[in-house]
C-alpha cells in the first residue's frame, strides 16, 4: 500500500513480530529504574479491537499509516477485510485479468460477486 508496506508471507512476518517484541522487551526500563518523583500511569490494555471504516479509496494509504500500522506496531495480530463496491461498466477483462488475478497472486480469500 506505500513505499514502508510490504507483503511477507505469514511464517517471515511472525519470526519479525517475535524479534521487535524482543527489543521492545530489552529497552523498556525495569519497574525501579524510573526517574523520581516521575507520575505512575496505568494505561488501559484492550484484547481485542474490531473497527469498521467507510472512506473513499484514496483515502487507504492514510488508513493503513494511521490505522494498521500503529496497532501492527505495537504488536497486535491485524486482520483486515476490504469490502469494495464499484458501480458502473465493468468490463470482464479488467475482473477477470487484473483484479481477480491481483487477488490470487496475493493469495488472498476472496469472492467477487457480479450483477
Amino acid at each position: 500500500m506505500s513505499e514502508k508496506a510490504w507483503l511477507v508471507k505469514p511464517e517471515i512476518a511472525e519470526k519479525m513480530v517475535k524479534a521487535v517484541e524482543r527489543k521492545t522487551k530489552e529497552e523498556k526500563p525495569e519497574k525501579g529504574g524510573r526517574e523520581e518523583g516521575a507520575e505512575e500511569e496505568e494505561e488501559t490494555k484492550r484484547r481485542h479491537v474490531r473497527i469498521s471504516v467507510e472512506a473513499p479509496d484514496g483515502k487507504l494509504t492514510e488508513i493503513f499509516r494511521g490505522v494498521i500500522k500503529p496497532l501492527n506496531d505495537e504488536g497486535a495480530e491485524v486482520h483486515v477485510v476490504v469490502n469494495v463496491e464499484a458501480e458502473g461498466e465493468i468490463s470482464d477483462q479488467t475482473l477477470k485479468m487484473k483484479v481477480k488475478e491481483t487477488l490470487q497472486q496475493l493469495g488472498t480469500k476472496f469472492e467477487v460477486k457480479d450483477e
